[in-house]
């Protein structure tokens, strides 16, 4: 699973409007379900700016590849975001996680997992895959 949040979208709905900022998370999701398209994959909103992304009978490896592809396309679409500290356009941070049946027994375990991985990226710059 792949927890990802907008970087400094709070800024970015006091820079350009939340009509705006409604089109860049559109925008975002685009992206999202255009790289997890395979059958079963899903990607949810969350919550304000964040998404989950459900990727069954995938690993760790894969995930990190399409979550950096994701990553890619969204550097490449270039939304302006001039009150980021990270990048000049809309950057996003994720938080992956792979199931451990040894030491999960729950999906609220596996996302809580993700969510911490999320935390981390955060907390080492943004604009950046952790697990």
């Amino acid at each position: 699973v792949l927890m990802c949040d907008v970087d400094f979208f709070k800024r970015y709905n006091d820079t350009y409007g939340h009509a705006m900022g409604d089109q860049c998370l559109q925008e975002i999701a685009d992206i999202l379900r255009s790289v997890f398209a395979r059958a079963g994959e899903l990607v949810v909103r969350v919550g304000g700016e964040e998404f989950a992304v459900l990727l069954p009978g995938s690993n760790a490896a894969s995930a990190r590849t399409s979550a950096q592809q994701a990553l890619e396309l969204l550097a490449v679409r270039a939304i302006p975001h001039a009150s980021s500290s990270v990048a000049p356009c809309v950057s996003i941070s994720v938080g992956l996680a792979q199931l451990d049946p040894e030491t999960m027994d729950s999906f609220d375990q596996l996302l809580q997992r993700a969510d911490q991985a999320l935390y981390r990226a955060k907390s080492l710059g943004r604009n950046r895959i952790t697990d």
